[in-house]
């Protein structure tokens, strides 16, 4: 996922897509690449171990705030938007 944010480092931070098996729908995590600005999944900072993300998950890369949706009707889509 690429942002075209300056305040972003190249690579700050990592969404991983761990596929659900036995029915289950696939887990999203978000991991920080050593960034210098820091990314936090509700409010609390990610450090070395990806953190599972949940739909309405509140999410700041740097100094970008985005909330994340995951839909699980028909397969696995993740949305990110820039909230204000």
């Amino acid at each position: 996922l690429s942002l075209p944010f300056a305040a972003l480092s190249g690579l700050h931070a990592r969404l991983v897509r761990k596929r659900g098996g036995d029915g289950r729908g696939d887990t999203w995590l978000l991991e920080d690449l050593d960034s210098k600005n820091g990314t936090f999944v509700r409010g609390e900072r990610v450090s070395a171990a990806p953190v599972p993300l949940s739909d309405g998950d509140e999410l700041r890369i740097g100094s970008v705030s985005l909330r994340f949706r995951q839909q699980t009707t028909s397969g696995s889509t993740m949305t990110l938007a820039e909230t204000e």
